[in-house]
């Protein structure tokens, strides 16, 4: 995984749906410093404290609510974010599961798109499950309806 070319230089970056920070670790390979996080989950949120006190993940506040959670409160806390990244609850698409996407409560790709635009980080990243880039019945994958809407808000959407 590369980010761009340009990612040589070290960018402050903001995680969503943090869970233990296996994401945060992935990006700090890639020059990201996670100055800030977003996890409801309070065991996941001891995790990511305890690998912030033994250094393995960057320190910086845990957020506890997406919902609730604002880009100026983010800036406030964190300074500027040049990349915001996460993996929203894969529930609603995974094929284990019903499928409901949108109609499913736990879809947060809303509340991490308004946050994208209030941010306008230069990157985005988002990590889901297969079942996320694929047909749910006569419905297009889910992942299609994500692209389109980070080309409204003048993002280039790709995935692998």
């Amino acid at each position: 995984m590369r980010l761009h070319p340009a990612a040589a230089t070290r960018m402050n970056g903001f995680s969503l749906c943090s869970g233990m920070g296996g994401l945060d670790l992935a990006l700090q390979q890639e020059g990201v410093i996670t100055v800030g996080y977003c996890e409801i989950n309070e065991a996941a949120q001891a995790v990511l404290l305890a690998r912030m006190r033994d250094g393995r993940l960057d320190s910086g506040p845990i957020f506890p609510d997406i919902a609730r959670l604002t880009g100026d409160a983010i800036r406030a806390k964190c300074g500027p974010i040049e990349v915001l990244y996460g993996g929203i609850p894969c529930q609603p698409h995974s094929t284990a599961g019903r499928r409901k996407g949108a109609e499913d409560k736990r879809d947060l790709w809303p509340q991490a798109r308004r946050l994208l635009r209030e941010l306008r980080p230069q990157y985005f990243w988002l990590e889901n499950v297969a079942g996320f880039a694929l047909r749910n019945g006569a419905d297009p994958a889910y992942a299609w309806r994500v692209i389109a809407e980070l080309a409204q808000d003048g993002y280039v959407g790709a995935w692998t």
